[in-house]
């Protein structure tokens, strides 16, 4: 017999529960046999035990032999002898051997469930399993046969075999205390590769037999930890819970069940029981930095900034190498402390001088202080560490390292990175133009412009640059210029058939530079082509209404569409404004002085909603209160001449 097959046997843990029984078995005695020697028996017995200490296992072998020969009714001796010989990699002896002891007793059920035992360490599974299913026929009763049968076919592939033998068992058996864990493991390690509907019913299999075995042993901590894990599966974090909490009772200084305690806790939103928990575990664990990164994280999900920092210094005390706790609080003094979070870096990266993440989060707050320069600086450390390591930089780091450059007067440089950003992930190109207009500055748009214009791209890609020096233009109110970069952006979207996904973006802005322009309906198309490619496009919705009302046109349509606008935002102050000129121009005052009146609510300085409320007034005739808001209106107008016109006809 092949050594790694003794050394399976062993691992099994059969042989240490054959040697457990044996050695506190007593033997069945007939009573129509004589005793024979016992003092013999003994004799030869302590002389194997002297002879296998020593590694004399052949001659261990012989004593125990002579020692059955002396007193063959004693059960633990052929099991012994048995044993000596595995040791000897003789597997066929030992079968020999326990099936002398069957034959003696042909009745009993440990010979033959040893008998298995040896066959299995021989190698010879089909005649253990066909032992097992005998001792299940002779006695149905004896949950052994039916586990190490199910242990068999499990370790021999058979799965579904050892699933069948464990629920047979589970019906007919005495004793469930193994059979019905192991039946629960096995159909919780069967749904890891099953399909979804069928997964989902194998874990509620599952979670019946534990609940089952639960019952009959409601102090049995193994279990009731088998079955937390279980409905943490099924996402069940209250059940889980319970189970947790239960265990944790039973055995106070189990940490493993503190930290699933602490895990589920967390996972359900119970901070506060979770951060308990942790507290419990770190007085066990005082200098445990996985503990402290726990509470840390904890401290920071409830907002205990104070404390998360506190957790995080305790890691740095028994571990100052460790850069995620540098990183974690650098970002926890981001907003409030940036010199702290500086410092914190500079700590970090002194102990762990070529670390990418610290590297690229001092890159990312310098940036976020206008520090442009020594972001720039950061950023070209990063790239080198990334290309050290072999890894690609990602479109967002190519974005922000080109935003730090474009702010350092670096156009070209900071245009090839947009390049770069774009090429990963076009839809980059909208992100800079959001965090760009974000800051309402002359100065900014300027450098995007110039950044733009230099940004080395082609096709679709391009139609967008030239989008959005369109959309620049349009914030200039330089709408014949922004219709000029719209028209090419327009001819490059149809050469490519490639959008982005800015399609619908792109017609509400060329439509707005147009509407500007006084080209009334190339507008009107541009709109209603946008709606069409977006029918949720809002704004869109708003823009066409409040020109054919400033027109006094499909006013009926007008209406239809800002109503279809406020379903989707009804608060807002420019669509219930809308509304409120669309009744205007119908006649109705009243209910245009309805709207306009919720608008101001929600725009008190808009100079135009303003001014169209001293309109209101004045049909109304409430010449006062029209005065009132039309004098509001030019005082925060950037183009007051037409309401002090108004002011001066009727003051």
């Amino acid at each position: 017999m092949p050594c790694g097959a003794i050394r399976g046997f062993v691992r099994t843990g059969l042989l240490t529960a054959c040697l457990a029984h044996a050695l506190g078995c007593a033997s069945v005695k007939p009573a129509a046999k004589p005793r024979f020697n016992r003092a013999e028996a003994l004799a030869y017995y302590s002389q194997g035990l002297i002879h296998q200490m020593q590694d004399r296992h052949a001659q261990a072998t012989e004593c125990f032999l002579k020692a059955i020969e002396h007193e063959p009714g004693r059960h633990s001796l052929y099991m012994i002898a048995a044993m000596s010989c595995i040791r000897q990699q003789q597997p066929d002896q030992a079968i020999a051997i326990i099936q002398q002891l069957c034959d003696r007793e042909p009745k009993a059920g440990d010979p033959r469930i040893w008998l298995a035992f040896m066959y299995q360490a021989a190698g010879r599974n089909n005649e253990a399993r066909d032992t097992y299913r005998e001792l299940i026929r002779r006695n149905p009763e004896d949950s052994r046969a039916y586990y190490e049968l199910a242990t068999l076919y499990n370790r021999t592939g058979a799965k579904d075999e050892a699933v069948k033998t464990l629920e047979r068992g589970a019906e007919r058996a005495k004793d469930l205390s193994e059979i019905l864990p192991m039946l629960a493991y096995l159909y919780t390690s069967r749904s890891a590769e099953a399909a979804p509907e069928e997964a989902a019913l194998l874990r509620e299999k599952a979670i019946h037999v534990l609940n089952r075995a639960a019952a009959e042993e409601p102090d049995n901590a193994a279990l009731l930890m088998q079955l937390g894990d279980l409905h943490i599966l099924t996402d069940q974090l209250e059940k889980a819970i319970e189970c947790y909490v239960m265990v944790d009772r039973l055995e106070p200084n189990n940490l493993q069940v503190k930290r699933k305690l602490a895990l589920s806790f967390a996972a359900n939103q119970q901070q506060g029981q979770a951060i308990q928990t942790m507290r419990e575990i770190s007085e066990q664990l005082p200098s445990n930095p996985e503990v402290y990164m726990f509470l840390g994280t904890l401290y920071e999900n409830i907002g205990d900034r104070e404390n998360a920092i506190l957790n995080y210094r305790l890691i740095m005390k028994e571990e100052p190498d460790e850069a995620e706790v540098y990183l974690r609080l650098a970002l926890l003094y981001l907003d409030d402390e940036p010199a702290k979070s500086i410092q914190t870096l500079e700590d970090g990266l002194a102990a762990n001088p070529e670390n990418l993440r610290l590297t690229e989060l001092m890159a990312y707050t310098f940036l976020a202080q206008s520090n442009y320069t020594r972001a720039v600086d950061f950023f070209g450390q990063a790239e080198k560490l990334q290309e050290a390591a072999q890894m690609q930089a990602d479109g967002l780091f190519h974005l922000h390292y080109a935003i730090a450059l474009q702010f350092t007067g670096d156009y070209n440089a900071a245009g090839e990175r947009l390049a770069r950003a774009a090429t990963a992930n076009p839809e980059l190109l909208g992100t800079y133009i959001a965090l760009m207009f974000r800051r309402d500055e002359d100065a900014v748009r300027d450098a995007v412009e110039r950044t733009l214009h230099v940004t080395p791209v082609t096709g679709a890609i391009k139609a967008d640059v030239l989008m959005y020096l369109g959309l620049l233009h349009h914030m200039r109110k330089d709408y014949h210029e922004a219709i000029s970069h719209f028209e090419l952006a327009e001819a490059l979207h149809r050469e490519t058939g490639v959008t982005n996904g800015s399609r619908a973006y792109f017609c509400f802005w060329y439509g707005a530079s147009c509407e500007r322009a006084g080209q009334f309906d190339r507008a009107v198309k541009l709109l209603e082509q946008c709606i069409e490619l977006d029918p949720s496009y809002a704004d869109a919705y708003n823009y066409l209404a409040y020109i054919w009302a400033e027109k006094g046109i499909q006013l009926p349509r007008a209406l239809q569409y800002i109503q279809t606008a406020l379903e989707s935002d009804p608060d807002n102050a420019a669509y219930l404004d809308t509304l409120g000129w669309i009744y205007f121009k119908q006649g109705k005052y009243r209910a245009a002085l309805e709207e306009i009146e919720k608008a101001i609510e929600f725009a008190p300085d808009e100079a135009e909603i303003l001014d169209h409320l001293g309109d209101v007034y004045m049909k109304l005739g409430e010449k006062e209160k029209a005065i009132e808001a039309w004098e509001k209106a030019a005082e925060f107008s950037d183009t007051p001449e037409k309401i002090r016109d108004k002011l001066n006809q009727h003051q």
